[in-house]
C-alpha cells in the first residue's frame, strides 16, 4: 500500500540516458586499501570503493597479511536509447562484464585486473532513472510532517546528493518553522 503522504505523487520513472553496470571484485590494490577512487576517459566513468573487508581484518598466514577484500565498482556511460538500455538491463552478468572490459581496454592499472577478478554473478546493469519532484507547496494542504533531502527530492544515486540536499533544506527549515502558526 502507498503511504498517505505519497498518494498523488507521480511514481512514474523516466530514463536519464545513463547506463550503469556494477560488480564486485576481489583484486587487492593499494589504491583500494581503505578508500575508493574514480577514473574516466571523457565518455565513461568508473567508480570504485571498498565493499567488504579491510587491512585490519586481513587474515595473517605464516606471519604475512593476506589481502581478502571485496571492492564494488560502478561503470557509467551515456546511452540515450531507452530500448537499448532495457536490452542491457536484462543481460546476464558475463555479457555485461565483457562489455565493461571491452570499453575499458587499454585503461591504466589496476582497472584491467579489477575487472578480471570480478565474478560474473556479481555483475548487474540498469539505467539511471528519476521521477518528478514532490510538489512543495500545495494550496490548502496542512501537515505536521516535514520532509527534507531525498525523502522529498528525487535524487540520482551519486555522491551523497540526498544527504547534501538535506543539509541545504535544513537551512530553510527555521524560516518555515517560524512562519508556522503551531509553535
Amino acid at each position: 500500500p502507498t503511504p498517505t503522504l505519497r498518494k498523488g505523487i507521480s511514481q512514474q520513472l523516466s530514463y536519464l540516458g545513463v547506463m550503469l553496470i556494477c560488480g564486485i571484485s576481489t583484486h587487492p590494490h593499494p589504491l583500494l586499501d581503505e578508500r575508493g577512487f574514480y577514473t574516466l576517459d571523457g565518455n565513461h566513468r568508473l567508480f570504485l570503493m571498498p565493499y567488504k573487508g579491510s587491512t585490519q581484518r586481513d587474515p595473517v598466514i605464516q606471519g604475512k597479511r593476506v589481502p581478502h577484500r571485496h571492492v564494488m565498482w560502478q561503470f557509467s556511460y551515456r546511452l540515450t536509447e531507452e530500448e537499448e538500455m532495457n536490452v542491457w538491463r536484462k543481460s546476464e552478468g558475463c555479457v555485461l562484464l565483457r562489455e565493461v572490459q571491452r570499453r575499458c581496454e587499454g585503461w591504466h592499472d589496476p582497472v584491467g585486473d579489477i575487472l578480471k577478478c570480478t565474478e560474473p554473478h556479481t555483475v548487474w546493469g540498469t539505467g539511471l532513472m528519476d521521477r518528478l519532484p514532490y510538489p512543495m507547496h500545495r494550496k490548502g494542504f496542512k501537515s505536521n510532517i516535514i520532509l527534507i533531502g531525498d525523502a522529498v527530492h528525487p535524487m540520482t544515486p551519486f555522491k551523497g546528493q540526498g544527504a547534501n540536499q538535506a543539509l541545504a533544506d535544513g537551512t530553510s527549515l527555521p524560516t518555515y518553522l517560524l512562519k508556522s502558526k503551531r509553535h
